[in-house]
């Protein structure tokens, strides 16, 4: 009996498994889209979005509960981004994007990010729970950032 066959089946479902979007856990850019783009804060239109994110934009007066969750998580990260960037450009002595640079610290990251397991975030088993706990974490880390010492 030849087990090649056999083997490159199961390496193609396994693979095909693994690259499924219906397994993958996402988050979508609501906070950056408006139906026109031309929003001060929301300066992308819904064609920028995913297949999977324009499918939920296009629910988001008939799902509101789904497409808040990920407008939540994406304001969340919103608030971390404008934290953290907030914080190393003050920690730096630069201005905030000053001459289009930005002082980015990995080493302060890191400090933050093992306070706040982002990764038992994508632990979860489906988008609700993965969305709570990103929504959650995020705002926690804002919250360190702060209230850290250096601020």
């Amino acid at each position: 009996m030849n087990i090649f066959p056999v083997v490159l089946i199961l390496f193609v479902v396994r693979f095909l498994a693994v690259l499924s979007d219906d397994t993958r856990l996402y988050t979508c850019d609501f906070d950056l889209v408006s139906t026109d783009g031309k929003g001060y804060s929301s300066p992308l239109t819904p064609e920028f979005l995913s297949t999977k994110c324009a499918a939920i934009y296009d629910k988001r007066f008939t799902d509101k509960h789904t497409y808040n969750m990920y407008l939540e998580e994406a304001k969340a990260f919103k608030e971390f981004l404008m934290a953290i960037e907030s914080y190393e450009a003050r920690k730096s002595g630069k201005e905030l994007c000053a001459n289009k640079e930005y002082a980015l610290d990995i080493g302060e990251r890191q400090f933050f990010y093992k306070q706040v397991n982002l990764c038992d975030c994508y632990k979860k088993n489906n988008q609700e729970t993965f969305l709570k706990c990103l929504t959650e974490k995020r705002r926690e880390l804002a919250s360190l950032i702060n209230n850290s010492d250096y601020y």
